[in-house]
């Protein structure tokens, strides 16, 4: 027989068994869900338990889909919540680096932002306070990295052709 179940324990988030008519069926069991450009990221609770073999049940399932489409393009299984949130984290970072692998129809980008005062020199001040370690430690790879200090330094020279350059 199938094992089914729920959320629950103290912190509402370990898998508990629980009777079939018990089980959460209709409600939203979606513990994440991240748009990535062309792609989209969705970690779920399954109720049913999809380990068909020896081992701990697998319970949370986290897939990577091509926006619009119902096909997946990538699919992970574990047993706990906080391993869910880490394959979470993990499939996103996977389907950052598809989406830069993606063909795209334009080459570069010009962006028209109206800010204020206030916010310009923020915007300013930020870019000037970004290191190349903050950088590496937020990109997935030298690519990203590189492109992130090359986006600041297209950033900051525009800043500074308005005449907004902090010291």
């Amino acid at each position: 027989m199938t094992a089914t179940y729920r959320l629950g324990g103290a912190d509402g988030k370990t898998p508990v068994p629980c009777d079939p008519r018990e089980a959460p069926w209709n409600t939203d069991r979606t513990l994440s869900r991240e748009d990535v450009g062309a792609f989209w990221v969705s970690t779920v609770f399954l109720v049913i338990d999809h380990q068909f073999s020896d081992g701990p049940p697998l319970l949370f399932e986290t897939m990577i889909f091509r926006r619009n489409s119902m096909a997946d393009l990538y699919c992970r299984r574990c047993s706990t919540y906080g391993q869910a949130i880490e394959q979470h984290c993990l499939a996103v970072t996977e389907a950052r680096k598809m989406q830069r692998a993606e063909p795209t129809e334009m080459t570069a980008f010009k962006l028209t932002v109206e800010l204020t005062a206030d916010e310009v020199w923020a915007l300013a001040e930020w870019c000037k306070r970004q290191t190349w370690e903050d950088l590496h430690a937020r990109s997935v790879d030298q690519a990203e990295h590189d492109a992130m200090q090359d986006a600041f330094t297209k950033i900051r020279r525009a800043l500074a052709e308005h005449g907004i350059a902090p010291r």
